[in-house]
């Protein structure tokens, strides 16, 4: 068998991100497969003991300060190729695996290499002439760089091969796993104290905007608050609230920044009455499938990746940013009484689907290619 190195150094401590969430459900897998052995997980002396609290002891964990120098991240993964080169022949390395291809990733010419691509949203988020410029440029530097590409939807292969066409690596599709002790509890939360809930990052193409004014066009007509689960970011100070005031429903939305941890989730993902999520652009899309594993009604957009990945099983509004579309879409959710049944089999197709064992069933075969 052979050793492969699974780079974690992008890992911050302080936040369970989406790519946090991905890696850690994959070593997951690879547990439960018996898959451990020769996995070296590549860590920080930052965040390894927020690594080995997620991981236990199954994995060997190896440390590798960031060098930090510059502040171009290109420039930062090119200082420690000569380190990296170092630790993996130190280590007698054979496979470099990057779960999250990013433009501030370390990368290595001594191996073969194998990254995840997660989504394209950097060609779309990157502001200025010279920033994209450079994201596209780093970004092709790196993507060459790999012996194999694995992308999370196919909707996140089809729309790499478009923007970068220079690819010439073979890409697997691979889908992101949800672990299958997640399932539907018997509500806690009384019936009086009904709640809409929100779970994703503040950031503006997550859309939480048009789900504000939607929430407000019904308000008289629904006894519900709405929930949204998210870090606060300045995005929710500068926008979001000073749109909740203009509305006057600042009393019926309430905003849960703190870190919950996986129990804690499950009982705010079970309790709600409903999910919404009017994200613009998802490579996969985690939090609406996780609601709709705990047999809560789901209403989302159909943007990007989000109605493969969702399997066409939810309830859906076009066009994304009309807030009188959500609205109505949320009304006639809320008023109608789904079978339990016929949330549930929702569920079980999803469990089924993105099991963890199946996801890393897929990438030991191509560790083994």
């Amino acid at each position: 068998m052979k050793n492969i190195l699974v780079d974690l150094t992008y890992i911050n401590p302080d936040v369970m991100a989406g790519v946090s969430v991905y890696i850690y459900r994959l070593l997951s897998g690879f547990a439960q497969c018996h898959y451990t052995e020769n996995i070296i997980l590549l860590c920080t002396h930052s965040n390894i003991h927020a690594i080995k609290k997620e991981t236990g002891n199954s994995f060997q964990l190896l440390a590798f300060d960031d060098i930090n120098i510059s502040k171009i991240p290109h420039i930062h993964g090119m200082l420690n190729l000569y380190r990296m080169n170092r630790l993996i022949a130190k280590n007698k390395i054979d496979k470099f695996f990057s779960p999250f291809i990013n433009i501030a990733g370390l990368y290595t010419s001594k191996v073969p290499c194998i990254g995840v691509f997660h989504d394209t949203q950097g060609f779309e988020l990157k502001h200025g002439r010279l920033k994209r410029l450079l994201f596209k440029t780093t970004l092709k530097h790196i993507l060459t760089r790999q012996q194999r590409l694995v992308t999370i939807s196919n909707y996140v292969r089809n729309d790499i091969l478009h923007k970068c066409p220079y690819i010439r690596v073979e890409i697997s599709v691979v889908y992101n796993s949800i672990p299958n002790t997640q399932c539907f509890q018997e509500r806690t939360v009384s019936s009086s104290s009904p709640y809409i809930l929100n779970v994703n990052t503040l950031e503006p193409y997550k859309n939480i905007i048009t789900l504000i004014k939607a929430f407000a066009l019904i308000k008289e007509e629904i006894s519900h608050n709405l929930i949204i689960k998210a870090k606060r970011l300045p995005y929710w100070d500068e926008q979001v609230l000073p749109l909740i005031k203009e509305l006057g429903i600042d009393g019926r939305i309430k905003l849960i920044d703190n870190k919950y941890s996986e129990a804690e989730m499950h009982k705010l993902y079970s309790n709600a009455s409903l999910f919404v999520s009017p994200s613009l652009m998802e490579g996969f899309g985690f939090t609406p499938i996780e609601a709709a594993i705990h047999c809560v009604p789901v209403v989302c957009t159909k943007e990007t990746a989000l109605y493969e990945t969702t399997k066409g099983l939810l309830n859906y509004y076009e066009p994304a940013m009309s807030a009188e579309q959500l609205s109505k879409k949320m009304l006639d959710v809320l008023n109608t009484e789904y079978e339990p049944e016929y949330l549930k089999n929702i569920a079980k197709e999803y469990i089924k689907t993105y099991s963890p064992q199946k996801q890393a069933d897929k990438f030991i075969e191509l560790f083994n290619q």
